[in-house]
């Protein structure tokens, strides 16, 4: 049951990040419509800035966030932690994903209550006269801030039960679980 939650998660981050990979080239293509429309037939499309700012951009950044947690992908300063023994690093970097769960969890649930406002007000933004609803894109932080927080809770239930995790997508054991 645990790996095959473990399958699942590594699924859903695989799809959010296609997703905002997709979105990139959808924007890319949008914004190149909107320069060569603009300078060269003095027409531009209308709202590009609005789906940029309020939609584009946060597919890019929020989606694929849990990315590269489930990969061990992010940044890490050790400038501290390198001088500890190996378990001691195992036990605090697998505590650090609990409290990182609590605060992406935190985070998920502001800003789905900000979502959830912005839907009530039906939110929009008026570009060159068009008025553009936004409050969709107010859905994508909780997505995305829940998504990492669901992997860091898993990986760390996988720390603490000693069991194999199942982000790597095979059948192979989880290396917090060695030494």
């Amino acid at each position: 049951m645990f790996r095959a939650i473990g399958r699942l998660l590594h699924r859903l981050t695989d799809a959010t990040a296609l997703l905002a990979g997709i979105t990139v080239c959808i924007m890319m293509l949008q914004v190149t419509v909107d320069v060569v429309g603009r300078y060269v037939f003095n027409s531009p499309l209308p709202a590009t800035i609005a789906f940029v700012s309020h939609y584009y951009m946060l597919f890019v950044v929020f989606l694929p966030l849990a990315l590269p947690e489930r990969t061990d992908g992010h940044i890490a300063v050790e400038i501290v932690t390198e001088r500890l023994a190996p378990a001691v690093q195992r036990h605090l970097r697998s505590w650090f994903y609990l409290v990182g769960g609590i605060i992406y969890a935190v985070m998920a649930r502001a800003s789905w209550l900000e979502a959830m406002s912005k839907f009530d007000t039906s939110a929009k933004v008026i570009e060159n006269n068009l008025p553009v609803p936004i409050w969709p894109g107010y859905f994508i932080l909780p997505v995305g801030c829940g998504l990492i927080a669901v992997v860091l809770f898993y990986k760390f239930a996988a720390y603490l039960f000693r069991l194999p995790n199942g982000l790597d997508g095979a059948a192979g054991q989880n290396p917090e679980t060695q030494s």
